[in-house]
């Protein structure tokens, strides 16, 4: 699965609020890969997976300009938002999350599934209506410091695309 997509390079999005939402994807990229682990690493994605979801809904909160108190509830973007869905998931995950990270509680297999799927779900049904593309069309490359370097990756995306692996190496 590529960090690039033609249609998320054309999207009109200020440079900060791309970094942040490519921070968003990576979190949940190591979220997932972790969930994939064996017993009982796999049950630390639900750290990188809850983080994920408050990054985003952080982000999305600002971007429409919304006040948050500082000591706001990872439930309460929810309430701010109401075009925001999957809250009742979202909700679960937070609570497994506690269990895990304040009672030393290891999720079970189970556990780790849902909270996989829940926050895939989360992503496909709201990054859409927020920015206008899925979670993994959004590229890293905004994270790249150097633009000699953006513009080589750019290419070789562009190449990738187009089936055209001998121009891309």
């Amino acid at each position: 699965e590529g960090w690039s997509n033609e249609k998320w390079h054309h999207n009109p999005m200020n440079e900060i609020t791309a970094k942040r939402l490519a921070v968003v994807r990576m979190l949940f990229e190591k979220g997932k890969a972790l969930s994939y682990e064996g017993e009982p690493m796999n049950g630390l994605c639900l750290l990188p997976f809850h983080d994920s979801v408050e990054m985003f809904l952080k982000l999305c909160a600002d971007e429409k300009g919304l006040q948050v108190q500082r000591n706001a509830t990872f439930l309460s973007y929810f309430d701010l938002m109401p075009e925001m869905q999957d809250k009742a998931q979202m909700d679960s995950l937070n609570s497994r999350r506690v269990s895990l990270k304040h009672h030393g509680q290891l999720p079970s297999k189970l556990d780790v599934e849902v909270s996989r799927v829940n926050v895939t779900d989360f992503f496909d049904h709201n990054t859409p209506t927020f920015y206008g593309c899925r979670l993994d069309e959004v590229s890293l490359d905004v994270l790249i410091e150097f633009q000699e370097v953006r513009k080589y990756l750019a290419l070789f995306h562009q190449f990738v695309n187009e089936g055209k692996y001998g121009e891309a190496q």
